[in-house]
């Protein structure tokens, strides 16, 4: 990876103009040699039982002066033939002597989306998850969600059920390896895929290609996203489905409503959490218990909390 200082405005927008001018080769040249791997998908809308499935927590957790509070949302959503089901879950961790960890708060996440992935898992032709199928960071650091991650995709293909896994934060450069060049997998897909085609590749990770899983990049039919980059354990003709189905973000529009879904109830219950520590400690006369412990936080998460 090379980071490179510019030591101006000028310096910079002459690296960018360069930087495109060796992109628009590059994709020319990258079409030409994955093209095996590129697949025209049917890009149609299919009469299946669609699951979405996504969670949410504070990027940082509630402080007052005598807890350490996060509250975690996990929310699935079930779609077949115009009817919606939905179904939301939340979780409290606190501590009043140390700082809720960030990494545990991700684990119990990670977790409770797998529980409710199995709990509605006979009512799916395929399940998506907003995120890595095995959670690689995550997994290493608790066995018990590498476990059931397994779990869920071993008996997903028991019951023939395909489980995906929509991947947004990436900068992986898999396909770039491929044709020897420093760009992400996200830029070049968007660069070299018309709508409706993806690319198909072998899954980098071993776990994942022992569990059956594929990894592809394609290009929305319409919406935000050039490019959505997704696992997938089972048929990868499942593919038109999602490219056909893109919600405003060009991402899944399932996935957009559970991303939705948990975030609100995330805000609903740390504006109520604060509330009632307030209430509590100020009932009995301890009323520090439950003032902020970082002032300023504090007052940014009230103006966040105001301005979305």
């Amino acid at each position: 990876m090379t980071v490179i200082a510019a030591a101006s405005l000028e310096e910079f927008l002459e690296g960018v103009a360069k930087r495109v001018a060796e992109v628009r080769d590059l994709v020319v040249r990258a079409r030409r040699a994955l093209g095996d791997a590129i697949l025209k998908l049917s890009c149609r809308s299919a009469d299946i039982n669609m699951v979405a499935v996504d969670s949410a927590f504070p990027r940082t957790p509630l402080e007052t002066m005598g807890f350490s509070v996060a509250p975690i949302a996990a929310a699935l959503a079930r779609c077949r033939g115009g009817e919606v089901v939905k179904v939301v879950k939340h979780e409290i961790l606190f501590s009043v002597d140390e700082a809720v960890k960030p990494e545990l708060v991700a684990v119990r996440a990670r977790l409770m989306e797998r529980a409710l992935a199995i709990r509605y898992l006979g009512e799916a032709d395929l399940i998506v998850f907003d995120g890595e199928i095995v959670p690689a960071r995550e997994a290493r650091l608790d066995e018990r969600l590498a476990r059931l991650s397994r779990t869920v995709v071993l008996e997903a293909r028991r019951r023939g059920i395909i489980v995906a896994g929509v991947i947004k934060r990436t900068r992986s450069r898999h396909l770039a390896a491929r044709v020897g060049a420093a760009i992400t997998d996200k830029a070049l897909a968007a660069l070299m895929l018309k709508p409706c085609e993806a690319v198909v590749i072998e899954h980098p990770r071993a776990e994942l290609r022992e569990l059956g899983c594929l990894l592809a990049l394609y290009k929305p039919a319409r919406g935000l996203a050039f490019s959505v980059k997704v696992e997938v354990c089972g048929d990868p003709e499942v593919l038109g489905v999602l490219a056909a189905e893109p919600g405003w973000s060009g991402l899944p529009w399932l996935i957009d409503l559970v991303d939705s879904l948990a975030k609100q109830e995330v805000e609903r219950m740390i504006a109520l959490v604060d509330a009632k520590l307030k209430s509590i400690s100020s009932r009995v006369g301890l009323l520090e218990l439950g003032a902020p412990l970082n002032p300023q936080e504090a007052r940014s998460r009230q103006l966040q909390r105001s301005l979305s």
